[in-house]
This record gives structure tokens, C-alpha cells and sequence, in this order.
């Protein structure tokens, strides 16, 4: 700014020379100010600032304004989360970046994403068009959360939508993504219904128990029609005043096994 002061600003000749070489004047302003410029403007065009480490603002795209052309973005936002750069010791700062819902550590959001999508589609098995598999979660490994009508019937929430949901549980038991070195998430995931074991070994685990109860039930003899399903509870009913019908303790057969 000094220099400028100096060397252009009583010079209008040499204003004149840079602006016919396209001379950006608006990047003389303090850098803070383009970068939360161009932060804005992300917002604004994503509905969000998770922005990843390798973007760039491309040039000559008249989205953007042109002081922000050519800005590292991506890495921008990640030298504030690792470094605190352009904030420390400026809290004035921090609170403009939390009025854009700026994600401080993205470990946490992404599990909280996750988390959200399981106890919801928790809920569906136990309420909604999944009820009556109940207990260990059982989720398709092809399962992506609706976007459309089906979404909206199902109550899930719109920044939701298209989560690869099936693809992350399988992540997560054979990686162990989200809940390596974080035994709380781990045990935050199995409160709600979420199961370590793989989907092949539940479904085994099934057949092994719903057989364990036909033998009981017919004697001990083990042969099961081929079209036989696992009955489901009548319903109950009130007759004189009186409960008549299924009660927990009288049905053999658990609610996970009824399809």
C-alpha cells in the first residue's frame, strides 16, 4: 500500500498503463477482506463453506468477483481449521466465519452427518415402513438415502438426501472409518441399533436362530417348508373390557425375525 501511495497513485500515467494490462485494483485491499469476499460468494453459490482442499476460484468467471480469481480456496480454509491462520487473535473474525456455519473440524461433521442418517433410517425399522426389524441394523450395502418424493414421505432431512448411506456402514465395519480411536462414537452408533458385524454374518445369525426356535416348536425336528415366513403377532384386541391377543411374553417369535 505504501509503494502504491508512492510510486502509482499520484502517477496517473502509470494508473493508466496498468489498467490497460487489467490490473486488479481490488487486491489491494487486505487479504482478509477477498478471502471472506470469496468465502461469501462459495456460500452463496453451495449453500455451504465446506470447501474442498483442492479448489481454486477459476478465472474469468464473472460468479466470482475478480479480486477473488486465481485465490487457493480450498487451501485457505484448510490453513484456518490446521494453522488458524487469519484468525488468531482476531475473534471478531472467528464469529464472521460462524455466521457462515464455518466447520471447525470436519472429523466431527462427517460422523455427525453419518450418525444422523442411521438413527433415522433406526426410526423407519422401528416406526415407519421398515417395522418389525427391530434391534441390530441391518442396512443394504446398495442403500442411498432418497432425494425425491420418497425422501420427503420418509421424513429424512434435505441435507441428507443421496447419502451414500449403505456404502458408509460398510466403511465403517471393515475400516473402521468415523470410529477409530473414538470409542464414544462407537458406542453412540450401537445405542441406536447399528451393528459391527457384517450384514452377511446378521443374516446367518438369524436363519440360525429363527431354526433354533422352529426345532423347539416342532418338536425338535428341523424341516421346514420351503415357503414357510416366521409368522407375525396377532393383533390385539379388546373384547368386555378384557386384552385378548399377543402379549411379549406369550409369542415365540422375536420381532427382527419377522419380514
Amino acid at each position: 500500500m505504501n509503494w502504491w501511495q508512492r510510486h502509482v497513485k499520484l502517477h496517473p500515467d502509470r494508473v493508466s498503463e496498468l489498467n490497460e494490462l487489467g490490473f486488479v485494483w481490488e487486491r489491494l485491499q487486505p487479504e482478509w477482506n477477498i478471502f471472506l469476499e470469496a468465502l461469501i460468494t462459495y456460500y452463496n453459490m453451495y449453500g455451504d463453506v465446506l470447501v474442498p482442499a483442492s479448489f481454486t476460484i477459476p478465472h474469468k468467471d464473472k460468479r466470482w468477483p475478480m479480486a477473488t480469481w486465481g485465490i487457493h480456496l480450498g487451501n485457505c480454509v484448510h490453513r484456518i481449521r490446521s494453522r488458524h491462520d487469519f484468525i488468531r487473535h482476531h475473534p471478531d473474525r472467528i464469529h464472521q466465519l460462524s455466521g457462515l456455519n464455518f466447520v471447525w473440524d470436519t472429523s466431527e461433521h462427517a460422523f455427525q452427518l453419518f450418525f444422523r442418517a442411521v438413527s433415522h433410517y433406526s426410526k423407519m425399522q422401528q416406526y415407519g415402513v421398515f417395522s418389525g426389524k427391530v434391534n441390530a441394523l441391518r442396512i443394504p450395502s446398495t442403500y442411498v438415502v432418497p432425494s425425491d418424493d420418497e425422501a420427503i414421505k420418509h421424513g429424512w432431512p434435505e441435507d441428507l438426501w443421496g447419502f451414500p448411506l449403505g456404502a458408509k456402514c460398510a466403511s465403517v465395519r471393515h475400516k473402521r472409518v468415523y470410529v477409530k480411536n473414538y470409542p464414544e462414537r462407537k458406542q453412540a452408533l450401537e445405542s441406536i441399533g447399528f451393528s459391527f458385524v457384517p450384514n452377511t454374518t446378521l443374516g446367518w445369525l438369524e436363519v440360525i436362530h429363527a431354526s433354533a426356535i422352529y426345532s423347539k416348536l416342532h418338536g425338535t425336528v428341523l424341516n421346514v417348508p420351503q415357503n414357510f415366513m416366521v409368522p407375525a403377532p396377532p393383533r390385539v384386541t379388546i373384547k368386555d373390557g378384557v386384552l385378548k391377543g399377543f402379549n411379549d411374553n406369550s409369542w415365540p417369535w422375536p420381532g427382527k425375525l419377522i419380514y
